[in-house]
């Protein structure tokens, strides 16, 4: 692939992002805000199925008093490898990777100050019909809580919660997975990919560009036909993920800024092994960066680089 630094190709609007978190911000899953009485039973669904029930007064402030009147619950759903990438987000724990039917993320406030549960909040996440063992699902929820697309620099992780087992329920001809949570945080129902301890490797890419130093990378690997993603992290002048299914067709893409332009590299590995691969990056407009992310994931054919 040739890269050529002659043209600046900056954003839609003609305005540079500072960052890349800026541009994940703009396009990464936006929170649902539902307004609901706090007084009241309430069942609320989102965009994308996911339905929220929980039962009146079962919300208090922080100190412990109990919450009167309206409040705002506040659902983003991330579906799919493209809403993770967008959110900064991996479906892996521990280094291991995962298999996810879909990710939530549930908050509430009360004018703008958060609320914690006092009883527990029923989740039901729509049972996608491409999955590969649907009845392996257990529930993750995210090691650190944010409300923003997940920092540059901090890792990302999944951990098993207290009580992981999740169960199906059939409602109005659609399968839900069904479960409980104690407390607002992010969530995943996922399932392990099994994989054979010997037969792992690490899985490292170079990006090259004929510039200066970037003001901000973002690298991740992504798995034709599963909605697996994982976040690779820097180490020196390569980006690395770890325990990857030897043998397994992987695409990495990876995502630059430098002085407000947008550049974007992606290469495709026939066989996941252990070797470092180079993967030139190109000043990108961003409605071409996310007509890309819609491939990603897809058995469609990919562009080396």
């Amino acid at each position: 692939m040739t890269t050529d630094h002659g043209t600046k190709v900056r954003t839609l609007e003609g305005s540079p992002y500072r960052s890349l978190e800026e541009f994940l911000q703009k396009h990464g899953p936006r929170p649902q805000v539902f307004s609901v009485y706090a007084a009241q039973e309430n069942t609320i669904v989102g965009r994308a199925g996911t339905r929220l029930s929980f039962p009146a007064h079962a919300l208090r402030h922080p100190n412990g008093q109990a919450v009167e009147g309206e409040i705002e619950l506040h659902l983003t759903e991330v579906f799919g490898p493209a809403a993770m990438m967008l959110s900064n987000r991996s479906s892996t724990s521990e280094d291991r990777l995962l298999e996810s039917s879909g990710q939530i993320q549930i908050y509430a406030y009360q004018n703008g100050s958060p609320l914690v549960l006092e009883e527990a909040l029923q989740v039901e996440l729509p049972v996608p019909e491409d999955l590969r063992n649907p009845l392996g699902m257990r529930l993750f929820e995210a090691r650190h809580a944010t409300v923003q697309a997940f920092p540059e620099r901090k890792r990302f992780d999944w951990r098993l919660t207290e009580t992981p087992m999740v169960h199906i329920r059939k409602l109005n001809g659609r399968k839900y997975y069904v479960f409980q949570i104690h407390r607002f945080n992010s969530y995943e129902c996922a399932g392990w990919l099994p994989v054979r301890r010997k037969t792992r490797v690490m899985v490292s890419v170079r990006p090259i560009i004929g510039t200066d130093k970037m003001d901000g990378e973002l690298a991740f690997l992504s798995f034709p036909g599963l909605n697996t993603v994982v976040r690779m992290y820097r180490g020196g002048s390569a980006f690395t993920a770890f325990n990857i299914p030897a043998g397994l067709t992987a695409e990495v893409l990876i995502l630059g800024i430098r002085g407000g332009q947008l550049y974007l590299g992606r290469n495709r590995f026939n066989q996941a092994k252990d070797k470092v691969a180079n993967v030139y990056l190109r000043p990108c407009a961003e409605v071409d960066i996310l007509e890309v992310l819609q491939t990603i994931g897809t058995a469609a054919d990919t562009k080396t680089s």
